[in-house]
């Protein structure tokens, strides 16, 4: 894996993880615990590790979905994890409605 794209799945799982997050904190109004900033970072975490186990499922199955091009990088697995991972933040936090 080269630099070049190496960083470029890099962005790829941090706008994943800014999609899933701004998601829970500005659409549904939930107050995640450490806020938008650690909803991000978790939905990070989460990505790389749905993206490690279910990969390659993901890939087999849906193949025609994964950004064309010299990343390897599959979208749907990404956001899988994202999302599981800030949903299970937002339950820790007993999925408190933010106020302001």
């Amino acid at each position: 894996m080269d630099f070049l794209e190496w960083i470029l799945t890099s962005i790829a799982y941090v706008a994943v993880a800014c999609l899933i997050s701004w998601y829970f904190w500005s659409y549904k109004r939930r107050d995640l615990f450490g806020g938008y900033l650690f909803g991000v970072i978790v939905a990070f975490i989460g990505a790389l590790i749905c993206q490690s186990l279910l990969g390659e499922v993901f890939e087999i199955v849906i193949k025609k979905l994964m950004i064309p091009g010299f990343v390897k990088f599959n979208f749907i697995a990404a956001l899988t994890g994202a999302f599981v991972m800030v949903y299970i933040l937002n339950k820790i936090n007993n999925d408190k409605i933010r106020k302001s």
